[in-house]
């Protein structure tokens, strides 16, 4: 069973799921970076640790990839563009935020 940290979010996946203390210290399986306090994130059934950005960016991808210039698309684009993981992560969750990614799940 999967359980989240930090802030709750209007989706889905947060109803059915128990929220759980924040791990600060845990290294996210992703970025390979520590939680920290504040990090919102999910806590999966084998225990590994996820940062809220960095499930999401294993689900929607890069930046180059939301944009369709990555390789999958034929483009040469770098998926991480010369950041770190956690900052990939970071930009990949940002657009999709801003170019409509977000589904309105209180509205559905």
């Amino acid at each position: 069973m999967m359980t989240w940290f930090g802030k709750r979010y209007p989706a889905p996946a947060y109803a059915d799921s128990p929220q759980a203390e924040t791990p600060v210290g845990a290294k996210c399986t992703y970025c390979d970076e520590v939680v920290r306090i504040g990090d919102d994130g999910w806590i999966l059934g084998d225990g590994s640790v996820l940062h809220r950005e960095c499930n999401l960016r294993a689900v929607i991808g890069s930046v180059a990839h939301l944009q369709k210039r990555c390789s999958c698309y034929g483009g040469t684009g770098n998926h991480e563009d010369g950041m770190t993981r956690r900052q990939g992560a970071l930009a990949a969750m940002e657009y999709w935020e801003t170019h409509g990614g977000i589904f309105d799940w209180e509205k559905a």
